[in-house]
């Protein structure tokens, strides 16, 4: 299984959060197989 990680800034829209997460998760699949990753802060 791979994971991406986001964590809700404040004033940030749910929108956000997701894309960054959606984002992690690609990261962490193009690492190979059982791999996370944490979006970043920005």
């Amino acid at each position: 299984m791979s994971a991406g990680i986001a964590a809700l800034l404040p004033d940030e829209h749910h929108r956000e959060i997701f894309e960054r997460a959606d984002k992690a998760l690609y990261e962490a699949k193009a690492r190979g197989r059982n791999q996370t990753a944490v979006s970043d802060w920005q």
